[in-house]
């Protein structure tokens, strides 16, 4: 309510503007957990982790953009398609990413 006074949308674009966050977020958990399992045996991996994930975090960044604005504008530029299927592969393939580098980090 407050965000739709606060910027005057209607409220299928309010409906709208809060999905694509919620399809783009799975995204952004999966290649972080491939970075927490690729820096699992580093000391202090804080940095190393933050120069790992953020390349691999800025499709999923840029595509939710795009399809928060593409459905604001009302095109249909295939955004929230690209952001959909990365979400889908990440989802899809973090778990064995990330227990293949824990495997590797732990030497078992």
């Amino acid at each position: 309510m407050l965000l739709r006074n606060r910027l005057s949308l209607v409220s299928a674009e309010v409906h709208t503007s809060q999905l694509h966050p919620i399809i783009g977020t799975p995204a952004l958990s999966g290649v972080g957990a491939i970075g927490a399992a690729l820096t699992l045996s580093i000391r202090r991996g804080g940095l190393i982790l933050a120069l790992i994930v953020l390349p691999l975090i800025t499709p999923a960044l840029i595509f939710g953009a795009g399809a928060v604005m593409d459905a604001l504008d009302g095109t249909g530029r295939g955004a929230f398609l690209f952001l959909a299927a990365f979400s889908v592969a990440a989802v899809a393939l973090s778990p064995f990413a990330a227990a293949a580098a824990v495997r590797l980090n732990l030497g078992g």
